[in-house]
């Protein structure tokens, strides 16, 4: 096995990490999960998935058989892993094993060319930031494993930021806006209202078309997707009322989340 994994900082406000045991078991999965589907034995483990048992995973960590017991079940219990187990050996699946472990492809590329450009030593540091940006950009639009609720949330999060801008607001929203006031309730909008993706798209177009105006702006008032989510019914019908009566309204490249 070669290779390697990533692990954001954010793992360490994980609800376990203050169980060194939990902290152990889980990167082990992680390092021996399938980064793509392969065939094992005539069935095929998936990307994220590991064929393991617990006498394997005892003599490979040296976590007692006892602990990995109580680990599997809270690890279960919190739905960080799933498991089939047969009279042979169990599989275990991450769930939401592409938010861990995003195919890197899309940033290999963006990284080759970026070296081909040389840029003056001064330029450096605003360039890294400004890369970091568009690379996290190409990578929830591109790359087909991450969610369809962050590639959304994304797109609604920048739009925050040009808008604060442009309304010369100061705000620490932006800073929040991808983990906290976007995704969950993007998400929750997909599946629980049933928006569809046409509907967040046209409502997008709506915010980012429209007209800055002091006295009252759809667009500077939604700013978290908690409040996008309340006003969606009276966003959407404010789009159509616009179209209605043939206020121009600026197009966006498909690509800029779906």
């Amino acid at each position: 096995m070669d290779g390697w994994i990533k692990l954001h900082r954010k793992f360490s406000q994980w609800e376990w990490f203050d169980k060194s045991e939990m902290v152990h078991l889980f990167i082990y999965f992680l390092l021996l999960a399938n980064h793509e589907d392969k065939k094992w034995n005539g069935i095929i483990i998936k990307r994220g998935q590991l064929v393991t048992g617990r006498n394997k995973i005892k003599k490979q960590t040296g976590i007692s058989e006892r602990t990995i017991r109580t680990c599997l079940n809270r690890l279960k219990s919190t739905n960080e892993i799933t498991i089939k187990t047969t009279n042979r050996y169990s599989i275990i699946t991450i769930c939401n094993y592409d938010n861990y472990q995003i195919n890197l492809s899309v940033a290999d590329q963006a990284n080759d060319q970026r070296g081909a450009n040389k840029r003056p030593a001064s330029d450096h540091k605003q360039e890294d930031k400004e890369y970091k940006e568009v690379l996290m950009s190409e990578l929830l639009s591109k790359v087909p494993d991450v969610s369809e609720a962050e590639k959304i949330a994304l797109a609604f999060w920048e739009l925050t930021k040009q808008t604060l801008k442009i309304y010369e607001i100061n705000s620490k929203e932006p800073a929040r806006a991808k983990t906290k006031s976007w995704v969950d309730p993007i998400r929750l909008a997909m599946e629980k209202d049933g928006r569809s993706k046409e509907d967040l798209r046209e409502v997008y177009e709506f915010l980012k078309s429209e007209t800055p105006d002091l006295k009252f702006s759809w667009r500077i008032n939604i700013r978290s997707g908690s409040k996008l989510r309340e006003k969606f019914d009276d966003l959407l019908l404010a789009s159509r009322k616009n179209k209605e009566t043939n206020i121009k309204s600026v197009s966006f490249p498909k690509e800029d989340y779906i």
